[in-house]
């Protein structure tokens, strides 16, 4: 990821406390009940926080390579000039579809993963 790229370990551990920090903040401050990162909406402390502390998490488990290419095949796929699925579909991608990529790259044995980082809320 970029912020590997860029920064040494101590700094991207700092940003993840600082992340996990945000979350907990707003989730104290938001009544309700929490959406799962693949629904959530107006939540930024949902899904700038706490979906940076889940996509770290799931690049630790399946390799940055493989998240990268999934992301790649995402963005060549739904991008809104030309990408095949947006021509197919006439839709734009939603959550769902980016899990599905996610699971394309995703070992049998960590596929749990996906649904317990994104699909349902701890």
């Amino acid at each position: 990821m970029v912020l590997k790229q860029h920064y040494p370990e101590e700094k991207v551990e700092q940003f993840l406390e600082l992340q996990l920090e945000k979350y907990q903040d707003g989730k104290r401050r938001e009544p309700g009940v929490e959406p799962t990162l693949a629904l959530v909406e107006n939540q930024k402390y949902i899904y700038y926080a706490k979906g940076a502390l889940h996509m770290f998490e799931l690049q630790k488990a399946i390799g940055e390579d493989q998240l990268n290419m999934a992301l790649k095949q995402f963005i060549d796929d739904w991008n809104t000039h030309n990408g095949k699925m947006k021509k197919l579909t006439n839709r734009y991608a939603t959550s769902k579809d980016l899990l599905n990529y996610f699971r394309d790259v995703t070992p049998d044995d960590k596929k749990y993963m996906i649904i317990d980082l994104f699909e349902t809320v701890d």
